[in-house]
């Protein structure tokens, strides 16, 4: 490097070094400024800070207060349902192909479904039950819900 290049990157660094220190100082001015200089309030602001009084309205002159009271307990935004996703591979459309429904019955206060299974004769399924490698989700009549790993598939007659 030649003298005239280093003379200005030594220019250049005493600037930078000139104006860090110039907001350095006013930083630490400012600092020492507001710890001793107090902020005042107001009178509005004081009352809401200290949990008093809650100010008017500026355009109408109504109170807040018995609004904000009412609409304390009320869920103003709901959140999404989210239902998670499902990757269906196939296996529930593979199962029920050896699954057929032979018929509903009620019993007593519940209903009870009948189900063929291929190899393994008739099964009797309830709600919350299983055949094979479903959930049975629901009975209705004439339709049987079921359920595997989320996937839904509904035998009818």
């Amino acid at each position: 490097m030649d003298d005239r290049t280093l003379q200005s990157a030594q220019r250049l660094a005493d600037r930078f070094t000139i104006v860090g220190t110039v907001m350095l100082l006013t930083a630490a001015a400012g600092l020492v400024l507001s710890l001793l200089v107090p902020v005042k309030e107001t009178e509005s602001t004081a009352n809401v800070a200290g949990g008093t009084e809650l100010p008017a309205l500026p355009e109408t002159g109504k109170d807040l207060k018995p609004l904000l009271v009412k609409m304390a307990g009320v869920r103003l935004i709901k959140p999404p349902q989210v239902q998670a996703a499902v990757k269906d591979t196939g296996a529930a459309a593979k199962l029920v192909k050896k699954l057929a429904l032979q018929g509903v019955v009620r019993m007593g206060d519940e209903l009870v479904a009948y189900i063929s299974v291929v190899k393994e004769g008739v099964k009797t399924v309830r709600r919350g039950g299983h055949v094979l490698e479903f959930v049975v989700e629901d009975v209705a009549p004439g339709k049987v819900t079921l359920s595997l790993q989320g996937v839904q598939v509904v035998l009818e007659h």
